[in-house]
């Protein structure tokens, strides 16, 4: 068995970034049936496609890039409209720019590069590009990191006073043609210095190097990146969020999705508890803040190369501060006091390792790693489908409705029928470790809470 890559060190930098950005990558020019996208390729291992964001280009991962390399095929690409990548014609419905359209663009560059299946990570825009690409075209993508955003339609649906002075530039961007386009040429470095770096782009010390920052104003200077720029966001105002809208309670993303963001940024500010809006979107989603500004890849390279190494390699990180989606556990006095769920006084945490589909139509395939601290339970829960498990650690005393209570130690295997009542609880001293493989109806909840 492969060894899983080890996490990259953290913390505060102490030395600028290379002066040499992307050393080892190969530049090259991906044809498409739209056009031509640029991207750079490194590394070897598993690919991963990495998406930059508004106004900038596949260069903003150039401090994390070669840190992925180390365990990854590495493909940094251009979107469509931004740098070197072809510039799709306007349309009237602005579905030219759609994001279901670069994610098409960038699925079938991908394939030109030999990879039917592969993780992307994308930034601010192409993060959009990205959870689109895993909604549109599932059996492309293994995994999904999507960095400072929340989904379109939730932007657009939750929309108030904060927002708007807050994400200004949604609004100013997505106003028809030509005014937003001749505003920003008639003031670029108005544009650049009082709004693009003000959301922090250049602040952190030794990481933006000069040729850089010169390269990322440069931008504003092309009309068609501009314009580009301009379609994206009205894309983003109307069919971006009539998609979104069509997927929201009816598709949910599939393969495992880790969420980053700003810890001192917009997002926390605006919804609060970041993965909660993440959840109806997704089967599994992990994540947490960084202390960085939106440019957080830029700012925090070796922590978001750390985080994504941990998503690939499905495997928990170092960091303390990730958080994944918990199940609420009772307390030992609950076993015998039944009380509100309110009370809870514990959680378990529990880790999607994978999800699949099953050869048997309608069931899909979910292993799950879950850990019970010492003098904690489950609660009385149920599946949609067998549960195959197996402690490997710990000692846990399982409750079954209808049958008698077994004592599991490591080791043992263990069976739970579909749609059957049970509670886990971990008699100590240590913490319980139980390996679970669920065999569930497709768009079921893995667990619900109910009573025997």
């Amino acid at each position: 068995m492969t060894e899983p890559p080890t996490p990259i060190a953290t913390g505060t930098p102490t030395s600028s970034v290379s002066a040499e950005p992307f050393a080892g990558f190969r530049l090259k020019d991906v044809a498409t049936s739209r056009g031509p996208i640029r991207v750079r390729v490194g590394g070897s291992g598993p690919p991963l496609l990495l998406l930059h964001g508004y106004p900038q280009t596949h260069m903003m991962w150039h401090s994390v890039a070669p840190l992925l390399a180390e365990c990854f095929t590495v493909i940094a690409a251009d979107l469509p409209g931004y740098g070197d990548s072809f510039r799709p014609p306007p349309s009237e419905d602005h579905a030219s720019h759609s994001k279901r359209a670069l994610a098409s663009d960038l699925a079938d560059a991908m394939a030109q590069l030999g990879h039917n299946r592969f993780a992307v990570a994308g930034h601010d825009r192409g993060g959009r590009v990205a959870y689109r690409m895993a909604f549109d075209r599932p059996e492309l993508v293994g995994a999904l990191a999507v960095l400072d955003v929340v989904p379109t339609g939730e932007v657009w649906a939750r929309a108030d006073a904060v927002l708007t002075l807050t994400y200004w530039h949604w609004a100013f961007l997505a106003q028809p043609a030509p005014l937003p386009e001749r505003m920003i040429a008639g003031a670029p470095d108005a544009f650049f210095d009082l709004h693009v770096r003000a959301l922090g782009l250049g602040g952190a010390p030794g990481r933006y190097p000069a040729g850089l920052m010169a390269d990322y104003r440069r931008v504003l200077d092309d009309p068609s990146t501009v314009e580009a720029i301009c379609e994206d966001y009205r894309a983003g105002a109307g069919i971006d969020r009539d998609h979104d809208d069509a997927d929201r309670g009816e598709r949910r993303i599939e393969c495992p999705l880790l969420v980053l963001w700003s810890a001192r940024g917009a997002l926390p500010r605006l919804y609060g508890d970041v993965l909660e809006i993440w959840r109806p979107w997704a089967r599994n989603v992990t994540g947490r803040g960084i202390e960085a500004s939106h440019f957080l890849v830029e700012d925090r390279p070796e922590d978001v190369a750390n985080e994504l190494t941990c998503l690939l390699a499905y495997r928990a990180p170092a960091s303390p501060l990730r958080t994944t989606h918990q199940e609420p556990a009772m307390s030992t006095d609950a076993m015998t006091d039944p009380q509100p769920r309110d009370d809870l006084a514990g959680k378990l945490k529990r880790t999607e390792l994978q999800h699949a589909a099953s050869s048997i139509p309608g069931r899909d395939i979910v292993q799950v790693l879950t850990e019970i601290p010492a003098g904690v339970q489950s609660g009385w829960h149920q599946h949609p489908g067998e549960e195959v498990g197996y402690i490997i650690a710990g000692t846990v005393r399982m409750e079954i409705e209808g049958k008698p209570t077994l004592t599991l130690n490591a080791g043992d295997p263990f069976l739970i029928p579909p749609r059957t009542p049970h509670n886990a609880l971990d008699v100590g001293p240590d913490t319980g470790h139980m390996l679970s493989t669920y065999i569930v109806e497709v768009g079921e909840p893995i667990a619900t809470f109910t009573t025997p």
